[in-house]
């Protein structure tokens, strides 16, 4: 296992998880409110949001995003992943 050097990947992994979080936390209400025509997919994705803002370093971030998208609604995802 110590052979292979995965530095670059999980350096871009995290680039590009860090410009998920900043779409992230950039959405107004009205942009979700746009985005997500029913109030529970509103309240689940501003939820996700919440926690993910609450965690205090990256992995608990990643843990805390990985953790909603399981419950999260198909509505949900596919706004996380237009903004991805």
């Amino acid at each position: 296992m110590g052979k292979y050097d995965l530095s670059a990947e999980a350096a871009a992994t995290d680039a590009e998880f860090q410009t998920v979080m900043a779409k992230l936390g950039m959405l107004t209400e009205a942009q979700i409110i746009e985005l997500l025509p029913h109030k529970a997919d509103q309240a689940a994705l501003l939820a996700i949001i919440a926690e993910v803002n609450a965690a205090t370093d990256d992995n608990s971030k990643k843990a805390a995003l990985l953790a909603n998208l399981a419950t999260a609604t198909d509505a949900v995802k596919k706004v996380l992943l237009q903004i991805s």
